[in-house]
């Protein structure tokens, strides 16, 4: 009969653990920057716009803001997010997928302190 070896089953369960952990805390992640990165469109526009009026500049044929006049170039474009990543994430996901890699960064940290 095969003996398992214990040590190597439990890294494997804590690598495990971390990866689904970080998959439940990513998505999480990434729209809390998003959301402190400011508004992503101006109002409901579906187009890309000019960051300093909020004018439409799809199919535009130059750099020049025709609302304000500004160079595109400088004052920037926002373009909305893809419909997909616009959907809700449980925050209780990211919060499992917290406690799930806190967990295994304690586990991992006890166990090489001694």
């Amino acid at each position: 009969m095969m003996e398992i070896d214990h040590s190597i089953a439990g890294m494997i369960l804590l690598a495990l653990v971390l990866v689904l952990g970080l998959a439940l805390l990513l998505p999480g992640l990434v729209r809390l920057c998003r959301w402190m990165a400011g508004p992503t469109v101006h109002g409901d526009a579906p187009d890309p716009c000019c960051a300093h009026c909020g004018y439409s500049v799809r199919k535009l044929g130059s750099f020049t803001c025709p609302e304000c006049g500004n160079d595109l170039r400088q004052v920037g474009v926002i373009r909305p997010l893809p419909p997909a990543s616009q959907g809700n994430y449980p925050p209780v996901l990211t919060a499992m997928g917290l406690v799930l890699v806190l967990l295994t960064v304690l586990v991992v940290v006890r166990n090489f302190s001694g």
